[in-house]
């Protein structure tokens, strides 16, 4: 069995992703682990080619956003160390937020893909830090900025790496910038019965609670959670989002949208 070398180990552990040299290991091997590389970010974990190192800390500018917005032009390229909470960081919005409201702008930003020039791991890294306070580095870019410049996602923090993870937030605690909410609430209506029956066939716990979005279009989610204080903010998904969508490394609670076909409820959980 052929042999490849130089394969680099990218460690996740307390939000942080470090590089660590491995030896050389079988084709097999490999290939087994590129098919697990997102499953690996849930288990702290992940594998890709030596190339695929993510940026030293470098000397990046310590700086606010404030003051990178008043003079864009001349911070315009550089690499910038900043402070503040990210926003749901779902879709096309995700931005580093000052801390209080009233402190200064948000930037949108993205994060360095782990395989240069691919864009993956993008979004794997956006859930693993959604709503947290963080310090990063990112290479700041003006272009944006300028009214009309950027017609979709308006970027100004490229190649961004996260550096510390101060604070997680619960989904219920996080602060969402553009994503339109649809609150849930409990469900123990008459056909509460029949959605946890369906759960229950595909495999699922008999403890689960129902959610809904209500009339006049319901959209019914199965829920567990715990184990957890009942006055944890994350023991439960407030918005349709939350549950489906964006839920927070400090959140309880795992969800499953129901499906109704053809007069029958369907579960689908993910193995």
């Amino acid at each position: 069995m052929g042999l490849i070398g130089g394969i680099t180990r990218l460690a996740y552990n307390d939000g942080l992703l470090r590089a660590v040299s491995i030896g050389a290991m079988p084709i097999r091997l490999l290939a087994v682990g590129v098919s697990l590389v997102v499953a690996g970010f849930a288990a702290g974990w992940l594998l890709a080619e030596a190339r695929a190192v993510l940026p030293a800390h470098g000397e990046a500018l310590a700086i606010s956003a404030s003051r990178l917005m008043a003079q864009p032009k001349k911070f315009a390229g550089q690499r910038v160390l900043l402070r503040g909470r990210l926003s749901e960081c779902l879709g096309w919005e995700c931005a580093l937020c000052p801390e209080a409201d009233d402190l200064g702008p948000c930037l949108q930003l993205t994060f360095r893909p782990l395989l240069p020039g691919t864009g993956f791991g993008s979004q794997e890294q956006e859930a693993i830090f959604r709503f947290a306070s963080v310090v990063l580095t990112a290479t700041f870019d003006a272009t944006c900025i300028t009214d009309g410049a950027c017609l979709d996602r308006q970027v100004v923090l490229h190649d961004t790496e996260v550096v510390e993870v101060t604070r997680r937030r619960a989904n219920a605690e996080g602060f969402w910038r553009d994503t339109e909410q649809t609150p849930l609430i409990p469900y123990d209506g008459a056909m509460t019965a029949q959605i946890l029956f369906a759960l229950k066939q595909a495999g699922g716990s008999a403890e689960a609670r129902v959610f809904t979005t209500g009339l006049p279009n319901p959209v019914y989610v199965t829920c567990t959670s715990g184990p957890f204080d009942d006055s944890d903010p994350g023991k439960w998904p407030a918005t349709l989002a939350a549950a489906l969508r964006a839920s927070s490394n400090a959140d309880w609670f795992h969800c499953q949208e129901v499906r109704r076909v053809d007069g029958s409820f369907v579960v689908q959980i993910p193995e």
